[in-house]
């Protein structure tokens, strides 16, 4: 307490040498703390205060610039001083000592690394007040970030990745921002253009060019993704020529960073998965910018390209990959921006579905449905397991993906997951008697079954999706056996009396519908069994 009382007393009479010893010794103690619970408020008040009047003198207090503002990063942690304290003019030295001012030449004094110092005051500042999001939005924060976010602008990486951290935060936090940014300030061309030569290397990316990548990517995405509506389907029409056009040319971008090479593993699948998020707001018709083989500027130890059907589907099959990947983590939330994605391209892009149903739903044979279809290592399996397992939207859009890739044939999905798997989704759309969803979506069918299904077809349950062993013979004689059934019955039937279950039918509509008594369920069992969904020759496999 007696050295935090002589720092501010020396801040404020001091020389520059007692003050550069003694805020170094500050920060070096408090680098790791989250707060200074015990400074009384009117003491941390002061101390901001004569932190700021040295600032606002930067020629006179050169060597001690760059402290003053880490200490000023140690303090901004404390979200209540901060809306106290801080007032306009505070804000706008902020911005000068970060070397982020509108309108007036930079401060001489002012070097890269007193910029980053400063900046990393702005965002803690940004990430803990709404009211400093605005201070900071009204005093033209935005346009000097969108005016630093050029390669060419001098600053070095380090310092670029923090900037666009900073442009991150304030319009994912701040979401009136986007639409300044991209009306206003033609955010998307500058950050398109920004990604673009950034990336456009034979290099491998190195670990601080992958984060750069992945924090533009990150801002892209908050600058476009408010756009419409969310209920809303995106388009080329609702676009002007011009973000269109950007929007194709982020499409190819993307495709790159899914093809270049990325010296760290884990930063490879950064960039892959802020790069796939950005397709879920772009519209379909840019999705063919994904299978366009005109990229030379790929990197060494990229896969050998991937044709299918005369097509480059090489970005695809990483995609896949990275769903891959996802899905073998206990988390599988991650997996829910990579699931939107492939859904939107398999519905929009027939070269896409063929590919992804060649990739997750090839043609059965028989070592594939001599177990349950949730059990194995193939990407159908692993989404057999996800629509069973609660997993929040995950659950659903995986189901959803499976669903468009039989093109909405509920027959078709039964064939791979099984009927218990698929109930869920077939409930939900009426379709639990069978039939399809959206017919005038896909192309019609043709057989493509391989002979090893067609031999085992009719031994397969088609509940459970794969040949049931027969169950051994019950030793029980016949009377055993009806007193088990009953007792049975009245179990049910007291789970049915206290709400425990709901037994239900499927009713016209293809939904299901609760039922009064088991005596009913009894006697709707055989019409229930007879109209259960079967593949027939018509529901095959191909496009």
């Amino acid at each position: 307490m007696k050295e935090f009382m002589k720092l501010i007393n020396t801040l404020e009479k001091g020389s520059i040498e007692e003050c550069k010893t003694l805020l170094e010794s500050f920060n070096t103690e408090h680098d790791k703390a989250r707060s200074i619970d015990w400074l009384a408020y009117e003491d941390k008040a002061k101390l901001w205060a004569n932190i700021f009047a040295r600032l606002d003198d930067t020629a006179g207090n050169a060597p001690i610039v760059v402290h003053l503002l880490n200490s000023l990063r140690i303090l901004s942690r404390e979200k209540n001083t901060l809306e106290s304290v801080i007032t306009e003019e505070y804000v706008k030295c902020l911005l000068r000592c970060s070397g982020l001012q509108v309108g007036s030449p930079p401060d001489p004094v002012i070097g890269p690394v007193e910029c980053l110092n400063g900046m990393k005051v702005i965002f803690n500042m940004i990430f803990q007040s709404e009211k400093l999001q605005n201070m900071f939005i009204t005093n033209k924060l935005l346009d000097a970030l969108v005016m630093h976010v050029r390669p060419d602008d001098g600053a070095p990486l380090e310092n670029q990745y923090f900037l666009l951290k900073t442009f991150f935060i304030i319009t994912a936090l701040a979401k009136k921002t986007g639409s300044i940014v991209r009306n206003d300030l033609n955010g998307i061309e500058v950050i398109v253009n920004y990604i673009d030569t950034m990336g456009n290397t034979s290099a491998p990316y190195e670990k601080l060019v992958a984060d750069v990548i992945c924090e533009a990517l990150k801002v892209l995405y908050n600058i476009i993704h408010n756009i419409f509506p969310n209920n809303m389907e995106l388009t080329a029409e609702i676009f002007d020529s011009k973000d269109f056009t950007l929007l194709c040319k982020m499409c190819r971008l993307i495709r790159r960073n899914l093809l270049h090479h990325v010296l760290a593993s884990e930063k490879k699948m950064e960039v892959d998965c802020h790069s796939i998020h950005l397709l879920t707001v772009v519209p379909p018709e840019c999705y063919e910018e994904l299978l366009r083989d005109d990229e030379s500027e790929t990197s060494a130890g990229t896969t050998v390209p991937i044709i299918f059907e005369g097509k480059d589907l090489t970005a695809i099959d990483c995609i896949l990959n990275v769903l891959n990947t996802k899905l073998d983590s206990t988390d599988r939330s991650p997996a829910e921006p990579l699931l939107v994605v492939c859904c939107k391209m398999a519905r929009k892009n027939r070269s896409i579905r063929r590919y992804l149903k060649h990739r997750i739903l090839p043609p059965l044979k028989k070592q594939d449905v001599i177990q349950r279809p949730e059990i194995g290592d193939s990407l159908r399996n692993k989404l057999c397991v996800l629509i069973h397992t609660p997993a929040g939207c995950a659950t659903e859009v995986s189901a959803t993906l499976l669903f468009t890739l039989c093109k909405e044939n509920a027959a078709k999905l039964v064939k791979y997951t099984g009927y218990g798997n698929a109930a869920g989704l077939l409930a939900d759309r009426g379709l639990m008697l069978g039939g399809r969803g959206d017919d005038g979506l896909y192309s019609d069918d043709s057989d493509s079954e391989t002979e090893e299904y067609t031999e085992v077809r009719d031994q397969i349950n088609s509940i459970e999706g794969w040949m049931k062993p027969e169950p051994p013979p019950l030793d029980m004689t016949e009377e055993q056996k009806e007193f088990e059934a009953m007792k049975l019955v009245e179990t049910i039937d007291k789970l049915t009396s206290s709400k425990t279950i709901q037994p239900c039918l499927i009713g016209p509509d293809g939904k299901p519908q609760p039922i009064g008594s088991v005596l009913e369920l009894q006697e709707a069992m055989e019409s229930s069994i007879k109209t259960s969904p079967r593949l027939t020759a018509s529901d095959t496999d191909s496009d």
